[in-house]
């Protein structure tokens, strides 16, 4: 149920944060291996932090998308591969309907990689960005090469902050 948690007892020198080695295929979505977090997450009627990174680029069956605590004045997004990976782009995909896609996008924000999670390099950034019509903003790059990713947001666009999908 929404809010239950359990409580796992793990075998002596087992190491649950210990991830599995993968290889993505060429032009794989390695956000699906990422473990996703964020600052806020509304956590209610289908939006979920963990919708960020389903496989699922729109609102699908009850399950929007993600959208930040209302009242927040800015929000944090960070992927985690638990390795390094090649990778040249970001893909936002907007939330909403034919009649607000887009419209709750990120309008300020930078995107930082890092290899160990403390030092950052920023590889993106946008000043009063917004969607035109049914885009998905695509943001390109060199190949870089990084285990985290991490998108700060300081404004957006309306008066909240929604996306469906972010694929890497």
């Amino acid at each position: 149920d929404a809010g239950a948690a359990r409580l796992f007892i793990l075998p002596e020198g087992y190491d649950f944060s210990q991830r599995r080695v993968w290889k993505p295929a060429v032009n794989e979505n390695i956000a699906l291996h990422a473990e996703i977090s964020c600052d806020s997450s509304e956590g209610n009627s289908g939006w979920y932090m963990s919708n960020l990174n389903d496989g699922k680029r729109f609102s699908e069956g009850g399950m929007n998308g993600w959208h930040a605590l209302r009242g927040s004045k800015s929000s944090l997004i960070v992927l985690d591969f638990g390795q390094e990976a090649d990778f040249n782009r970001i893909d936002l995909y907007p939330a909403g309907s034919m009649f607000d896609f887009g419209a709750h996008m990120p309008a300020d924000f930078a995107i930082s990689i890092s290899n160990d999670g403390e030092n950052w390099y920023k590889l993106a950034s946008a000043s009063g960005f917004s969607v035109h019509g049914y885009s998905v903003p695509s943001i390109r790059f060199n190949t870089v090469k990084a285990r985290y990713i991490r998108m700060v947001v300081t404004a957006y666009n309306g008066e909240k902050l929604q996306l469906s999908e972010i694929e890497v």
